[in-house]
């Protein structure tokens, strides 16, 4: 027992001595050469690691595949230059593809929680740090030249739990934030020129309650980029989108979905917004063409929805399912067609449609739309897209639109739709010439994001 006593005393000893961090161990690097600085016993050991100098992919590859047991690395005060290395070319100030994911593993850095980028970095190759599943720390948001967040370059890093986007990035590489199950919060950095969000970008971060790219130039989102966020409520988008891929909103939680500002989107592609349990408003830019196969299908609180001036045609089982759907405004000038049970599952005569009044004949005679309950509407006081507050006066050939709200943009289509003007406005006016026709319609944008449209 007395042996026990003084093991115990010399257990509880050690038990109470401070733990002594490992210092940081700084090599000075000539770019290729960080194998040669360190000893092979160290490979499992080093854990806090600061490179300055400059470094190139075959010191990045070497930590990868060597320094398995690092948390913390810091490159923050070096230099990434370009080299040749088994055949392929490396660009300078790049972090390199595969960085620190170990493909034949299929895993990354296990131990990783720190990195600090160089500042002088301009893109993250694909995959970069793609399965380093306790990252959660980066100096990202102080890169300045970065233009390309690439594929996959941050994927299924299970901590990180913030991220902000800088300013001078421009694309975010398909799947590149997918699946980080506790991503909670992107910020977007004021001045942003992203453009481009590939396909998967965050794809199942289930952590994710909302994003805002409403001050960026984002033109294109890729198909299946919020798929699966089933925390995701709100995601706001600048009028300068042109496309939304399919499926990009399916099983998210965006409860209103008010597209009416996005003038330049013309397809609502299939399965945008498939399954969304928790959508219960949508009203589409009067831009969009056409509604493709199953693109709100499951949407099953789905209860309003503002149609398009221009819409064309709605694909095969577009609304299947939507059956807490009571209201449908539909101002288009001519009735659209309708694919194969588009409203399967949908209590038609319990859903009210609202239709241009001079055409509402047209939509009685048609076998699919019969089915509804019509009411005919003047389409200068349709709720859904008109608050019937800017003013159109004609003088010849000369077209005036006034409002007492600070308008962005004016457009004016012909009445099938073709948009024949478009004219920036000088705050609560906008004056434009217009062709010699006798029906037109003008759409106006205004400050707030908000859009009105007036047939005259």
């Amino acid at each position: 027992m007395k042996f026990y006593r003084v093991l115990l005393s010399i257990v509880s000893a050690f038990a109470l001595m401070p733990v002594v961090a490992q210092d940081v161990v700084t090599y000075d690097v000539v770019a290729g050469n960080l194998a040669t600085l360190i000893d092979t016993e160290s490979y499992t050991t080093l854990e806090d690691i600061k490179l300055i100098g400059t470094v190139d992919a075959r010191d990045f590859y070497f930590i990868r595949d060597n320094i398995t047991e690092v948390k913390t690395l810091d490159m923050s005060e070096a230099t990434i230059v370009a080299c040749e290395y088994e055949g392929i070319s490396y660009p300078a100030n790049t972090i390199p593809d595969n960085a620190f994911y170990v493909t034949y593993s299929d895993f990354g850095l296990r131990r990783m929680t720190t990195f600090y980028f160089p500042h002088s970095v301009e893109a993250i190759g694909e995959h970069a740090f793609y399965m380093c599943p306790v990252l959660r720390t980066t100096n990202m948001e102080q890169l300045t030249a970065l233009h390309t967040i690439g594929a996959g370059s941050l994927s299924r890093c299970m901590r990180l739990r913030e991220v902000t986007i800088p300013a001078s990035v421009e694309v975010i590489g398909a799947g590149a934030f997918a699946y980080n199950v506790m991503l909670g919060k992107v910020v977007i950095a004021e001045g942003s020129r992203l453009h481009t969000l590939g396909d998967n970008a965050f794809n199942g971060s289930v952590a994710l309650t909302s994003l805002d790219f409403s001050k960026t130039a984002l033109v294109e989102v890729g198909a299946q980029a919020f798929n699966a966020c089933t925390k995701l409520k709100s995601v706001l988008l600048p009028a300068s989108v042109e496309y939304v891929g399919d499926e990009a909103f399916m099983y998210s939680a965006v409860e209103t979905v008010d597209w009416s500002h996005m003038g330049l989107l013309q397809v609502i592609e299939g399965s945008t917004f498939y399954g969304m349990g928790a959508l219960q408003r949508v009203v589409l830019p009067h831009s969009v063409a056409e509604i493709k196969s199953s693109a709100f299908a499951d949407c099953s609180r789905l209860e309003q929805v503002g149609l398009s001036y221009s819409l064309l045609s709605i694909g095969d089982w577009a609304f299947s399912g939507c059956s807490t759907l009571s209201v449908i405004t539909l101002p288009a000038p001519s009735v659209p067609s309708v694919g194969y049970r588009t409203f399967e599952n949908v209590s038609t005569a319990n859903v009210t449609l609202k239709v241009d009044e001079t055409i509402l004949a047209h939509y009685e005679a048609d076998i699919d739309w019969s089915a509804f309950a019509l009411q005919g509407v003047s389409y200068a006081h349709s709720e859904s897209i008109v608050r019937d507050e800017a003013k159109v006066k004609r003088y010849g050939n000369e077209c005036v639109i006034e409002s007492l709200r600070a308008m962005t943009r004016v457009y004016v289509y012909s009445y099938d739709g073709s948009l024949l003007i478009t004219a920036t406005a000088d705050d609560c006016q906008a004056r434009l010439a217009i062709p010699s026709t006798t029906r037109y319609v003008v759409r106006v944008e205004y400050v707030d994001g908000t859009c009105e449209v007036i047939k005259c």
